[in-house]
């Protein structure tokens, strides 16, 4: 069936075998739309005239584009009413507006069984759903196998469930929805599925209440904004997002990385200084660029889970932050790296999980005039140091846990140690310590019950033992060689 073009609304019926599809719109001889049709809207019936019934579904085979010319209020462009699938297989659909600074909302109302874009391997059948204005969305849309869904400009509400998906290997076959710069995909109904190669690339904002789920090979590139303010990000088996723009987020929604195949989790790599809300890791993230990482919520680091940052400095703030034993690496990697504590706390399941560049160890440190810094060991661990900077920080010593790191305490802070015990603390800077009393603060159990006094033994272990009269003379001899050295470089 062809249409005209002019300014009509179309009010379509179907009269034929309900078993059957309908087709509306042309093929050229190599498979694209033939026909370009500038209509007001589109309206799919299964009643209303004598013989009407529903069809299988309706195939578009055309270009469509409409003019908004209203400045404000709700405009339809296509309404539903069938029950039957609307099947777009060939051609651009565009809705746009000239108007300048346009109020007016496009409405597609695309009804219970919802829209698809369908592109085949024929020649050129590659449909695009082209939004050049605001509009909504409203019934599941799905967008597959080489086509695409473009939100050139204004904002775009998808008010059901969007998926971007391909039924097949072949990457030229890739479904895809490409949000310009300027332009902002709103998803907030069902949930945004992108997966078998299905690709979203995002040069404006991706938005929403609806959780955004990429699986299967499906990918996410964002040089935009990623704003998860409303809603969760999950990526599993072999899902994978890149941002390299900005990535939003609050103290409730944030980013899990999965890993239901046990195998093949999924993968994210952010890009430049990053901060990140709520992380639920069992698959890798990377922050690939970039001085700082900054953890801003609760972030769990489970059973296969990899993390690896180029920043030199990963700060936890104001939230805790787990490596669990089942973690596979946890890497600070910058020249100096350091993990720094700003009202922060670090729980660490699994023996020697951090480390720094080449396997080096890394600096831990408290943030000056921070409070309720708090370090958890259910294994033992290495430090390159441990530094109370301007602030206090509480070293909690569970299941034979052993630490071994340089201390250090800035004037007035102190290194609280709890369910202390002979042979956990190991100080590999004592012989440059005068008093550790001025460094250490210990107590036998979770912090009621102190120990009076500390020393390091001959081994360089801290203490509640008073050293006997031949370790002192080891611990003396080597604070005399320690000042001889001294005394030379000043020489020198």
């Amino acid at each position: 069936m062809p249409f005209e073009s002019g300014n009509y609304d179309y009010n379509l019926y179907y009269t034929g075998d309900a078993a059957a599809r309908a087709r509306l719109g042309e093929l050229s001889s190599n498979y694209g739309a033939k026909g370009d049709y500038y209509i007001n809207s589109l309206t799919f019936n299964s009643t209303g005239v004598s013989g009407a019934v529903a069809p299988t579904e309706w195939n578009l085979l055309s270009n469509f584009t409409t003019e908004v010319t209203a400045s404000s209020g709700d405009v339809v462009v296509i309404n539903n009413l069938s029950g039957s699938l609307i099947n777009y297989q060939a051609g651009d659909f565009t809705v746009y507006t000239n108007i300048e600074n346009s109020s007016a909302v496009a409405k597609l109302n695309l009804g219970t069984a919802g829209m698809t874009l369908f592109g085949v391997s024929l020649g050129a059948q590659v449909p695009r759903l082209v939004m050049d204005m605001n509009a909504v969305i409203t019934g599941n849309l799905s967008v597959s196998n080489q086509s695409v869904l473009l939100i050139r400009s204004g904002t775009t509400t998808v008010s059901n469930t969007l998926e971007v998906i391909s039924d097949s290997e072949e990457v030229a076959r890739s479904a895809k929805v490409q949000i310009d710069d300027g332009a902002k995909l709103v998803a907030n109904g069902g949930t945004m599925n992108i997966r078998n190669l299905g690709i979203v690339d995002v040069d404006g904002t991706i938005a929403g209440k609806a959780g955004i789920i990429i699986y299967g090979n499906g990918v996410m590139n964002v040089a935009g904004t990623l704003d998860r303010t409303e809603a969760n990000l999950r990526i599993k088996d072999n899902g994978y997002l890149s941002v390299t723009g900005n990535y939003v987020g609050n103290t409730n929604k944030g980013i899990y990385i999965e890993n239901t195949s046990g195998t093949n989790g999924g993968l994210a790599e952010f890009s430049g200084n990053t901060n990140f809300y709520v992380l639920d890791v069992l698959g890798t993230l990377k922050q690939i660029s970039g001085e700082e990482t900054t953890f801003l919520a609760t972030s769990r680091f489970g059973t296969n889970s990899v993390f690896k940052t180029s920043a030199e400095n990963l700060i936890i703030k104001n939230s805790t932050t787990t490596i669990e034993n089942g973690n596979s690496s946890f890497v600070v990697e910058g020249v100096d790296s350091k993990i720094s504590l700003n009202n922060g706390t670090l729980i660490i399941a699994k023996e020697n999980a951090i480390t720094g560049t080449n396997g080096n160890n890394v600096v831990l440190s408290t943030v000056a005039n921070s409070q309720n810094n708090t370090v958890t060991l259910n294994s033992s661990q290495t430090f390159s140091k441990v530094w109370a900077n301007g602030a206090d920080i509480t070293i909690i010593l569970n299941s034979s846990a052993k630490l071994f790191a340089d201390f250090e305490a800035t004037q007035n802070n102190k290194i609280k140690i709890y369910n202390f015990a002979e042979d956990s603390i190991f100080v590999a800077n004592y012989a440059d310590i005068d008093d550790v009393n001025n460094i250490f603060v210990a107590y036998s159990d979770n912090g009621t019950t102190i120990i009076s006094q500390l020393y390091i033994n001959s081994n360089g272990w801290l203490t509640a033992l008073v050293p006997e009269p031949a370790q002192w003379a080891t611990i003396l001899g080597a604070l005399t060689i320690s000042l001889i050295i001294i005394r030379r470089k000043k020489s020198l």
